[in-house]
């Protein structure tokens, strides 16, 4: 008998359309098994772009077997860290049966946890990837037993809020406020302090999202202001400075978000 076929360039055994000859009579190979099938929409193909995204989010993925036996003892796990899935599935039944598609929760860890209390790593701004690998083990038509499985390439692009400061040329630290200051009642968790020295202070963009810059000056407040990726904006040495990132979280040690979603930081002599 012809042996399996590796298909995908992993271990996925299955035979389709291949035929064997006795003598003058063409006789059909025996099916391989059951075969794994992964989508996120009708046009996935075999790789899943699951578009942008601000902050943790979750995708859900249909797995289902579109083979001739059933699936057993199924695990699934991620080349990525970042992405966290359903660990296993115990059982995927053939073609169009009852259970021959189960939904998995797929998760981008992008700077919040994913239980929702907390921060996270945030990804790297851009696209970042990942491999979904699925391995379980399937029957022949002989009820020999096969390892069959099946690898799925992700992607998703990370949006990041941040911005670089300087003091004239040198640039400030944000991670080393100077002061910090609370007591600001509902929304508004905290005020950053940066100790500069000249008059006019220069806030560039390095995230790939617009911010929206609302600058105080004592009593008067200036109109809100975008600053558009890689784009430059100047504050006054005397000022409080809200950054509003529209969702878009940021790296939690450099800009704070506070619980009205917006960031906030103060200029100082």
């Amino acid at each position: 008998m012809r042996t399996l076929l590796g298909i995908f360039g992993l271990s996925i055994f299955m035979l389709s359309g291949c035929t064997r000859e006795i003598g003058t009579v063409v006789l059909p190979e025996p099916a391989a098994g059951g075969s794994f099938a992964v989508t996120w929409s009708a046009s996935a193909g075999g790789s899943i772009d699951l578009g942008q995204i601000r902050n943790t989010a979750r995708f859900p993925l249909v797995v289902s077997n579109t083979g001739d036996r059933e699936i057993t003892g199924i695990t699934i796990t991620n080349s990525n860290p970042q992405f966290l899935a359903d660990s296993s599935i115990d059982t995927l039944r053939p073609g169009d049966a009852f259970g021959s598609a189960r939904i998995i929760t797929l998760v981008a860890v992008h700077g919040t946890n994913p239980s929702g209390v907390g921060l996270a790593q945030t990804m790297a701004q851009g696209v970042n990837f990942d491999t979904l690998q699925l391995a379980g083990l399937t029957r022949d038509a002989n009820g020999e037993r096969h390892v069959v499985m099946m690898s799925t390439a992700l992607r998703v692009t990370a949006l990041l809020a941040d911005i670089r400061l300087f003091d004239d040329t040198a640039e400030i630290d944000l991670t080393r406020p100077t002061g910090i200051e609370t007591g600001f009642g509902v929304g508004i968790n905290e005020i950053l302090v940066y100790t500069v020295t000249h008059l006019m202070a220069k806030v560039v963009n390095s995230g790939n999202v617009p911010i929206y810059l609302t600058e105080y000056q004592g009593v008067n407040v200036l109109p809100e202001r975008v600053i558009l990726p890689n784009g430059v904006d100047s504050l006054s040495h005397l000022s409080t400075a809200v950054l509003d990132t529209r969702g878009t979280i940021t790296i939690g040690n450099r800009l704070h978000i506070s619980d009205d979603g917006r960031c906030y930081f103060q200029l100082s002599p």
